[in-house]
């Protein structure tokens, strides 16, 4: 089994479990986790499409209309993304200080050291920090699903499923944009008018 074979270090664990109880249990928020892709898999060839920003502002004004006292784990590796949601909605919104770009080309080219032992680093924290959540917000990535395979309680989860990108690299390349993005942004906009 993982538990009998893989163990995580004790330090990333102790932190991952810092983070939470001084976020969420402290104050007692139901805690939401939202895993919002951005950069290469809005492009990748037979990737599953990520959510849209919309969609994500979308879900947040649900629960916090359900309920008022939720706070949400962000878990994106988008600047933009992050700055959109950070400026909206302030500190209920929490995360961690992981490495983040809006080029794709960035994560190729940090020049920050041990770069990429730090993005395993990061993504790690992130993964365990959301498997403590009362709900993970989510696309299928590998991330989720590994938060919802070691967690210990049942997470509600709350699939967008925008399909599967086109195999074809050209296609793939503009099919989010033309056929997810503008879709979903109508749908933020009567949302808001009928809001």
């Amino acid at each position: 089994t993982f538990s009998a074979n893989i163990k995580i270090n004790q330090k990333i664990l102790n932190k991952s479990i810092f983070f939470f109880n001084e976020n969420f249990k402290k104050k007692k928020y139901n805690s939401v986790g939202i895993h919002l892709r951005g950069t290469d898999q809005k492009i990748t060839p037979g990737h599953h499409l990520p959510p849209t920003i919309y969609d994500i502002i979308f879900f947040i004004d649900k629960k916090i209309k359900e309920n008022p006292n939720t706070k949400f784990f962000l878990v994106t590796e988008e600047i933009k993304y992050f700055d959109t949601l950070k400026k909206k909605y302030g500190d209920l919104i929490c995360t961690y200080p992981s490495f983040r770009a809006n080029k794709i080309s960035d994560f190729n080219n940090s020049s920050r050291n041990n770069h990429r032992n730090k993005l395993g680093l990061e993504s790690l924290l992130e993964g365990l920090t959301l498997s403590y959540c009362n709900e993970i917000i989510f696309c299928k990535s590998n991330i989720p699903f590994f938060s919802f395979f070691i967690s210990t309680k049942n997470i509600k989860k709350t699939l967008i499923n925008h399909g599967i990108n086109s195999s074809n690299p050209s296609y793939a390349y503009i099919k989010w944009y033309i056929t997810v993005l503008p879709i979903s942004y109508l749908k933020y906009i009567i949302y808001k008018l009928l809001k």
